[in-house]
C-alpha cells in the first residue's frame, strides 16, 4: 500500500479485502500501518501471513 495506491480508495467498496503479509520479510510497523489505514478506510481486512518457516523438527509437526 502506497500513498499514490488507489487500494485505500477502492477497498471500502470491496466485499472483503486481503492483506497478504510475507513472514519475515515485512515489517510489525508496515503492517500496522497498511492495516490501520484499511480499516480506516472501512474496508473489511483479513490478514494472511505468506512463506511461513517451521525451525521445528519434523517429527514434531507430522503428529507421529
Amino acid at each position: 500500500i502506497t500513498q499514490t495506491s488507489p487500494t485505500i480508495g477502492l477497498s471500502a467498496l470491496m466485499d472483503k479485502v486481503l492483506l497478504v503479509v510475507e513472514a519475515e520479510k515485512t515489517s510489525r510497523d508496515m503492517v500496522k500501518r497498511g492495516y490501520r489505514e484499511l480499516v480506516g478506510a472501512r474496508a473489511d481486512v483479513a490478514l494472511v501471513l505468506n512463506k511461513t518457516r517451521s525451525y521445528g523438527p519434523n517429527w514434531l509437526e507430522s503428529g507421529s
